[in-house]
């Protein structure tokens, strides 16, 4: 991880995250410590991050897996309807680390609350929608 985000950094980028989730997602996840190694003001350091850092709650594994095409995609239409689940809760953190690393949030928390916020005023399904048309039409 630390070799990527030292990559990252030789080529420009101003703040990066590389995450691995303890459970072996490539992803930040839920179900335990997320590993980070983070490039920012010109050096990487690591360090872990959890659900409980985001004001979430620690999902197990089980409550994680998918299916198919199909049914992943009406989960995602679930979670931007407004269901409260084990999905929103994942992509709410991976949300607020993005929003972190954007810098339009100090920390996870806050990061979590304006990714709850976008969903539960619908904006963050009206994007998918206009991404959806966009890539269909």
């Amino acid at each position: 991880m630390v070799p990527l985000a030292e990559v990252a950094g030789g080529l420009g980028a101003e703040r990066v995250w590389v995450v691995h989730g303890s459970d072996g997602l490539d992803e930040i996840t839920t179900t335990g410590p997320t590993h980070v190694a983070e490039f920012h003001k010109g050096k990487v350091s690591t360090f872990d991050i959890g659900p409980k850092d985001a004001g979430l709650k620690v999902a197990k594994a089980s409550d994680l897996v998918g299916g198919s095409a199909e049914d992943n995609a009406a989960a995602i239409q679930r979670v931007l309807g407004g269901e409260k689940n084990a999905f929103r809760d994942i992509a709410v953190i991976n949300a607020a680390a993005a929003l972190v690393v954007a810098g339009k949030a100090e920390t996870l928390a806050e990061g979590a609350k304006l990714a709850e916020a976008s969903i539960d005023s619908g904006k963050a399904k009206t994007a998918l929608d206009k991404l959806v048309a966009a890539t269909q039409g």
